[in-house]
């Protein structure tokens, strides 16, 4: 199980199904976009400022962003 990082509220939560499902459901009618990496991803480290960036500039015309890691949450400390 990875974990889930929901940008705007900049929390960390495990990922399962349901919330997979709860994430998809509370951007009905937004455009959501899920980019999955890992910390020893290093490109996917490096592109992270700009995607930050891109989703803080579209957030208020409806974009989410979220972000799922492919580490374990005990990976996270």
């Amino acid at each position: 199980m990875g974990a889930l990082r929901l940008a705007a509220q900049d929390r960390l939560v495990p990922l399962d199904e349901a919330v997979y499902q709860k994430l998809i459901a509370s951007a009905k009618g937004q455009v959501l976009r899920v980019k999955c990496w890992a910390t020893w991803c290093v490109p996917c480290r490096a592109e992270m400022p700009a995607l930050a960036k891109l989703a803080a500039g579209l957030r208020a015309q409806g974009f989410q962003f979220a972000t799922v890691s492919a580490d374990e949450p005990e990976d996270e400390a």
